[in-house]
């Protein structure tokens, strides 16, 4: 969308600045992260803001994960709402969206095992870092952190908010299946001061996990 389109239509100053600027450095982009739908960034259609909990936003990206909208703030960080759950700010800013995205992309065809973790309501993810890899600050934000070292890398990603608690999906990712499946479990139940559970489905391959036993599976190579 073209600057002069986006300045026709927007009804603040404040909100035009930040649409042109977004639509300049981000307008166009789509990615597959892991081969399923797409993230796509870019202005369609009327250009108007509308208000969230935290200030004024317009909608800038669908979020081929969720297949919703997520809102774009005036000082870059983003928001979600799906459904009926409430809007909760998902990143710092749109250059934290993509590390995070990268990091995903990185490692999401080494072998894993997932676990779910939950917190109260609109309380951040507590770990003991001391068995984890070093972590990686600029992936990290309010609904995401990643742990990452040569071999081990682990994510926890903020996946559902309905108000009676917050729910996170925990991936613990390796190269090599030994480190799943000696080594996954005993440091996330470790590292993780939450109730945490093995998850009993892996999103990554579409398919249940035995209880007790990890997910020692490779995701079928993403189309490149």
């Amino acid at each position: 969308m073209t600057e002069a389109a986006i300045r026709s239509t927007a009804d603040d100053p404040r909100l035009a600045d930040a649409m042109v600027a977004f639509e300049e450095r981000y307008g166009g982009l789509s990615y597959s992260i892991t081969g399923g739908n797409t993230m796509d960034y870019g202005l369609e259609g009327e250009t108007s803001a509308h208000d969230t909990p935290y200030g004024l936003a317009f909608t800038g990206i669908v979020d081929g994960h969720w297949t919703w909208g997520v809102d774009v703030l005036l000082d870059g960080r983003t928001a979600m709402g799906p459904g009926r759950w409430p809007s909760r700010v998902v990143d710092r800013s749109l250059e934290q969206r993509l590390e995070r995205h990268a990091m995903l992309y990185e490692v999401h065809e080494w072998y894993h095992q997932p676990f779910e973790c939950f917190t109260p309501s609109n309380v951040g993810l507590i770990a003991d870092e001391a068995g984890l890899p070093p972590p990686v600050p600029e992936a990290g934000g309010p609904a995401e952190l990643w742990w990452s070292g040569p071999d081990v890398a682990v994510q926890a990603r903020l996946v559902g908010w309905p108000p009676e608690r917050d729910r996170w999906a925990v991936r613990y990712f390796a190269r090599h299946p030994r480190l799943v499946l000696y080594d996954a479990a005993p440091a996330i139940f470790a590292a993780l001061w939450h109730e945490t559970v093995p998850a009993s489905w892996c999103t990554l391959c579409s398919e249940p996990v035995a209880v007790g036993r990890p997910c020692l599976r490779r995701p079928a190579p993403s189309r490149r």
